[in-house]
């Protein structure tokens, strides 16, 4: 169980955002997913240059021990049973890591839509095989960061969450709203792959499909990355190998 804020904001309201949170000298911004064994540190001008949705906000007062870091083992497709070959790792935070999840409103979808963003914290960090109260001194932390969207963007009549001054213009001015992504697509395309002989060739014999028929090739590379963190947060452990390693090997290509 955790707090949330949700709010829909374009680059200058995000970049008012994270500028607050930069000069807070004890919070870093961190990658969701890192290929090292840290927490991988980004700049406000590396998130809003990025094709990323999900970044992290860490206190470093909290350190991230090792109970809290997930490794996904990523592996090409022709390697798969080969027990020797090399293997790469992406490194992620478990749920209950001491960190805010920060999901970026400001990318424009098909058909002029903003979609929701959201700060998001869990109230139990792990310890060991249990939970324990992530502390007062956190949600003062976590507090702080929200307070600063409460009171800095507008509340819109009929409008779920918050809204940063440029995105209030871009609204009034016939702007589309989008509260929740829609993931079935993918969902569908997973459990395909899936029932395959082979389903990371399956995944990726789809996914080609989809770029011959002019879907742009970094949007993909986006939008899978985004539906490893929904699969992970729910334990869907294989569709997330397959998802992943097709992902690996769109990288590579």
């Amino acid at each position: 169980m955790g707090k949330q804020v949700r709010f829909f904001t374009l680059l200058e309201d995000e970049r008012l955002f994270l500028d607050f949170v930069s000069k807070q000298s004890s919070t870093k911004i961190i990658e969701c997913y890192s290929k090292t064994p840290e927490p991988e540190v980004v700049t406000v001008q590396d998130v809003l240059e990025s094709n990323t949705w999900t970044f992290y906000l860490w206190n470093t007062c909290y350190p991230v021990s090792s109970l809290q870091i997930q490794e996904f083992k990523l592996q090409n497709a022709n390697e798969q049973n080969d027990h020797d070959a090399r293997r790469s790792f992406y490194v992620g935070m478990h749920l209950g890591a001491p960190v805010i999840e920060y999901h970026r409103s400001s990318r424009l979808v098909p058909g002029e839509q903003l979609v929701q963003g959201r700060l998001w914290a869990d109230k139990y960090a792990q310890d060991g095989l249990g939970f324990v109260y992530q502390g007062d001194v956190f949600w003062k932390w976590y507090d702080g960061l929200s307070r600063w969207i409460r009171k800095r963007y507008e509340r819109v009549q009929g409008v779920d969450g918050y809204l940063g001054s440029e995105a209030v213009k871009w609204y009034q001015n016939g702007g589309r709203l989008n509260f929740h992504k829609d993931w079935r697509w993918l969902e569908r395309m997973t459990e395909k792959a899936k029932d395959a002989e082979k389903p990371i060739e399956a995944m990726l014999e789809s996914l080609g499909s989809l770029l011959t028929q002019g879907y742009e090739r970094e949007r993909l590379i986006q939008e899978l990355s985004e539906f490893i963190v929904v699969l992970h947060k729910a334990d869907r452990e294989q569709d997330e190998d397959i998802v992943i390693e097709a992902l690996r090997s769109m990288r590579d290509v």
